[in-house]
């Protein structure tokens, strides 16, 4: 994808802020985009699809299905975000307000001061379980409206390993992993970024991990450089080298969904986005078509109405959590009788643990910025293979210290679940889940301590934090609910595209770009066979 400096950021805006208005009613598109059919081959006539979800997954099955002549209307809970010239879209991280945070009276980053808040379709949500919090976005743009843009894809011996047979490694490294990053425009940081002030933490955590015999990498980014660069000259207003990421960025930095894969199926003319509608309900008719039962939401949560909505096909991608919810209530009804048991198994939290260590020898600058560009390799870690993102602290002053993510490949699952009465959630997942990666945490912080004298520990992260995850994967996984094309067991037409597909780990990697290319091999299949099947 080209650059934003080089998209039109008017049919964007437009685009965005078109997508809010359709809470009111049908979906008024833009006028330079309103008109456009496309140049697809239409083998569906007026074939019908609802998408429930605009993250990683439902993002890829809106654009294919629109190019293949699909009517689709993707329902999306949250908010449209469109990044206005003043800089002022998403909240900040150090004074958050209501924008942040999803139908909270406070917020729940994982790190830092709670701040009390009113109650809005804020952009970050978390859903607490007993044992583990679970982080997903909420917003037109899905997960990738806060995640750190990070396109990592696994090495061939561990995704291997955690896929066996289920995916072919030469198509998914030769073809699927390589589509999602052209389309986000995922690249590594430029030298001269790279070596700016801003990112002084990544250069000394690149020189420690050399000292210890780590490779590092500087690892590809769905982010528009330009415009990061444009901040650090005085052109954009600062957002990435302030190192806000998990709120959003303000001044458009990252090459996040809506603007990538949402824009180019919005111009195929096929797409009308439904934002503030949240999915409760799914079914089969007697006709054979599938039901989308919608509350459509007010900006403090509030139910202002709802809808039904019918298609052909049904493609689920509310994410990990979301899409097993729907799946489970369906079951519960009775109305998934071909259904295996499995539904709610292979849940995981995608090894992820988080880190800080502090008292280092050396200063790690005071301005911390976004998005994290680099990872060391810890693949040959006597413990557990990890990967250990270098996150930023920005906090405004030098810390000497060094906050990090590390993602494993660890093999713990659980299961999600609703409760006796059918309404809330549950997961079960054992409280003892991460020993292996924490023991692997240790294991390189001790290596690492032995050439920067950085101890593991911090005031503001006292241990490893493990009860949380960024990254939930499974519930309706391949193998065990849907085959490895997302096609729902039993049920001609419904499908799952998105983190619930994902048997609870993707190889010591980020899971957006997994995610998307699962997705992409999935659609491309469904298109050419069952488009044609289903007609």
């Amino acid at each position: 994808m080209p650059s934003s400096s080089t998209r039109s950021s008017w049919n964007r805006r437009s685009f965005l802020r078109s997508m809010g208005a359709a809470v009111l009613g049908a979906s008024a598109l833009p006028g330079a985009l309103a008109g456009c059919s496309g140049d697809a081959a239409r083998p569906t006539g007026e074939r019908k699809a609802i998408v429930i979800g605009s993250g990683f997954g439902g993002a890829v099955a809106a654009l294919r299905l629109a190019e293949a002549g699909v009517r689709v209307t993707l329902l999306e809970r949250g908010m449209a975000w469109p990044i206005e010239d003043d800089g002022d879209t998403f909240s900040l991280s150090l004074n958050a307000d209501r924008r942040s945070t999803w139908l909270r009276d406070r917020t729940v980053a994982p790190l830092g001061p709670a701040f009390r808040i009113e109650r809005h379709l804020g952009v970050l949500a978390r859903e607490d379980f007993d044992t583990m919090k679970v982080y997903t976005g909420a917003g037109l743009g899905g997960g990738s409206l806060v995640y750190g843009c990070m396109t990592v894809q696994p090495t061939e011996a561990i995704f291997q390993r955690v896929f066996g047979s289920d995916l072919s490694w030469s198509s998914m490294d030769g073809h699927w992993f390589p589509l999602v990053r052209r389309m986000l425009g995922a690249e590594p940081v430029p030298q001269d970024i790279f070596e700016a002030p801003f990112y002084e933490m990544s250069q000394r955590f690149a020189e420690t991990c050399m000292d210890a015999g780590v490779r590092t990498e500087l690892i590809d980014l769905a982010t528009d450089w330009a415009v990061v660069r444009a901040e650090m000259e005085g052109a954009r207003r600062p957002s990435a080298i302030l190192g806000e990421l998990l709120y959003g960025g303000n001044s458009g930095y990252k090459n996040s969904l809506d603007r990538t894969y949402l824009e180019a199926a919005a111009a195929t003319g096929f797409l009308e986005v439904r934002t503030q509608h949240e999915v409760v309900r799914i079914d089969r008719s007697q006709r054979g078509t599938w039901i989308a039962d919608v509350q459509v939401l007010e900006a403090d949560g509030s139910v202002a109405s709802t809808d039904t909505f019918e298609a052909d096909m049904l493609f689920l991608g509310a994410g990990s959590l979301g899409t097993t919810r729907l799946l489970l209530r369906m079951q519960r009804e009775g109305r998934l009788v071909g259904l295996p048991n499995t539904l709610g198994e292979q849940w995981g939290a995608n090894g992820n643990a988080m880190f800080m260590r502090s008292n280092l020898r050396f200063g790690t600058g005071r301005m911390q910025a976004n998005p994290p560009i680099m990872a060391a390799f810890d693949l040959d870690n006597p413990h557990t293979a990890i990967v250990v993102e270098n996150a930023p602290f920005p906090i405004g002053f030098d810390c000497n210290c060094l906050l990090q993510l590390a993602v494993s490949d660890d093999p713990q699952r659980g299961r999600l679940e609703l409760d006796d009465r059918g309404e809330s959630l549950q997961l079960e997942w054992p409280e003892h889940s991460h020993e292996a990666t924490l023991r692997a945490v240790e294991d390189f912080a001790t290596r690492m301590e032995a050439h920067d004298g950085g101890t593991l520990g911090h005031p503001w992260l006292r241990e490893v934090t493990k009860d949380f995850t960024y990254h939930p994967l499974g519930g309706a996984a391949m193998n065990h609910v849907c085959d490895t094309f997302g096609r729902v067991a039993g049920e001609p037409g419904l499908y799952v595209v998105d983190s619930a597909l994902i048997p609870g780990n993707t190889a010591c990697s980020n899971p957006s770009l997994a995610i998307a290319a699962v997705a992409e091999r999935a659609l491309d299949t469904i298109v050419r066979q069952d488009l044609r099947r289903l007609g």
